[in-house]
């Protein structure tokens, strides 16, 4: 690696002082991610916040705010949102932001309530613009906003802004050096233009620079390595979804979803080379996904040739129902085929090919018919269940069909084999239509493709339910996310299910109570 020659003796042979710039240099931008929770707390680790749009609090910026809140005269305890900073440079810095730490109604100082950066903290006691000086090493470091035993009943903060305001020479120095030690990595063509035009500015200054030549040039290393790390991650991560995606775009798939992938990897590829100054993360997560397509639309590819092979192995044009199965394949080939063939199209083939050769099997079945019953049908909304009695042998498949249309359901209509084990089976007819007639009965296909069927039962499914539920998201984000998805889960029953309509749900959540730490209560 080059070292700065006489730069670096000049910085370290003269005295002089970077720590009392003419203006704090406002580095933002370079450092923070989402400073002002307008993207709720993308970027930020939250313990038991919540983001507020109003306007309650008088430090707000922009539309939201981070908040925690309890009766008036009760306690917060403890709660806190956290960034990691990664690698900042070497310096002298202040953090500030807006933050309050109150009992409503009570103007006496509350304790508990920091905003802090790194080891060093700042005491929130009321409301106000509180700043934290501390310095950075090249280390990662984390700054935020931490309540611990709060006494406060109303905590909240916004605003984070990062200063840079100084270094001395021997710092500046240790900059340059970890500059260029970026500059030997790849990273994207942007940050690496600003990397070098500022890392050679500060090599280049005389032995007789003034301290506000210095300055000046102190100030814009440390912004040029802003994200600069992030960056070198970002573009590892791009190569390796690039060897990822390379692997598989050969593979057989539906033509619109290659071309898809085949841009996707050229964009990537222009970062990489440095043809397009930026966007690594993007392009990242843009070809994860066109990836993850092409992958699942090779399986749906693959299982329709599968299908095709078995539709064939089962032709013959001597058999009943020969003409239809032919068609059903033709079908399907040209949908294999197809430049305009989508995911879907080759799902919806491989289900019409599969009826097709069921049909054709059942046309020309050999064996005993089984003996079937159709027993009692109960109804849900998007759901039918039901009991039957079957043969304890000889089959291949038992199961129940249904039609909204055909009064005597076939197995080449909608039929469904799923069943949960409750003093015996029972079957559940899924995805249905609410507030609709079905026609329902068992079935069961012989080992030689002979189908027997109950008695059809005429029945109905309830109107969708319209339960809802609210929450009031008191936990911590990973607390929050298991009541929500318990609160998601008992709604989706009760609208599918039940059909009932009008009812909400509403779950509370208490940190700290009960015998680990929290307890959810819902209604019934």
């Amino acid at each position: 690696m080059n070292r700065p020659n006489i730069f670096v003796t000049t910085l370290l042979a003269v005295s002089f002082s970077l720590s009392a710039f003419a203006d704090d240099v406002e580095i933002t931008s370079s450092y923070v991610k989402n400073p002002s929770f307008e993207s709720d707390f993308t970027s930020w680790t939250n313990s038991g916040m919540q983001i507020q749009s109003n306007n309650s609090f008088k430090q707000k910026k922009g539309s939201n705010y981070a908040e925690k809140w309890t009766s008036k005269g009760s306690k917060i305890g403890s709660t806190s949102v956290t960034q990691t900073i990664s690698k900042l440079p070497a310096g002298h810095y202040k953090l500030t932001a807006g933050a309050q730490n109150i009992q409503e109604d009570n103007n006496t100082a509350q304790t508990g309530a920091v905003i802090y950066a790194g080891t060093k903290t700042t005491t929130v006691t009321s409301v106000g613009l509180y700043e934290v000086e501390f310095d950075g090493t090249g280390a990662d470091i984390k700054i935020g906003f931490r309540c611990t035993n709060a006494t406060g009943n109303w905590v909240a903060t916004d605003n984070f802004k990062l200063y840079f305001t100084g270094g001395d020479a021997e710092t500046l120095a240790a900059n340059i050096i970890q500059a260029e030690a970026y500059l030997v990595q790849e990273m994207e063509a942007s940050f690496k233009s600003k990397l070098q035009s500022a890392t050679g500015a500060a090599k280049a200054l005389a032995d007789d620079a003034t301290e506000a030549d210095i300055d000046a040039a102190a100030a814009s290393m440390v912004q040029a390595m802003g994200g600069v790390a992030g960056s070198i991650a970002d573009i590892k991560s791009l190569k390796t979804a690039i060897t990822a995606a390379q692997k598989v775009v050969d593979q057989t798939m539906a033509p619109g979803v290659k071309a898809t992938l085949t841009e996707a990897i050229s964009a990537a590829q222009s970062i990489v080379d440095g043809t397009t100054a930026d966007g690594a993360a993007t392009a990242t997560a843009t070809l994860t996904e066109a990836t993850s397509a092409a992958r699942n639309s090779h399986s749906a590819y693959v299982k329709l040739e599968s299908a095709l092979n078995t539709a064939h192995n089962v032709y013959d044009a001597a058999k009943n129902g020969a003409s239809e199965l032919q068609a059903a394949i033709t079908a399907a080939q040209a949908t294999l085929d197809g430049e305009t063939s989508v995911d879907a199209d080759y799902t919806n083939a491989v289900a019409e090919l599969n009826t097709a050769v069921l049909a054709f099997r059942v046309a020309n079945a050999t064996g005993t018919t089984p003996k079937v019953t159709t027993g009692a049908v109960i109804q849900g909304a998007t759901m039918l269940f039901a009991r039957g009695k079957f043969p304890s042998s000889g089959t291949r498949e038992t199961g129940f069909c249904y039609s909204t249309t055909n009064p005597e359901p076939t197995v080449t209509d909608g039929r469904s084999t799923q069943k949960y084990s409750n003093n015996g089976n029972i079957y559940c007819m899924s995805d249905l239509t609410p507030a609709s007639v079905y026609y329902v009965r068992a079935y069961a296909i012989g080992t030689g493709y002979s189908v027997g069927y109950g008695d059809v039962v005429k029945t109905y499914t309830r109107p969708m339910g319209s339960a809802t539920y609210d929450y009031d998201y008191a936990g911590d984000d990973a607390t929050d996310a298991r009541i929500v998805a318990a609160c998601e889960e008992g709604v989706w029953m009760w609208n599918n299910v039940t059909g009932l309509p009008t009812f909400n749900l509403s779950a509370h959540y208490v940190p700290g109570a009960g015998a680990g730490t929290g307890t959810a209560d819902c209604s019934y």
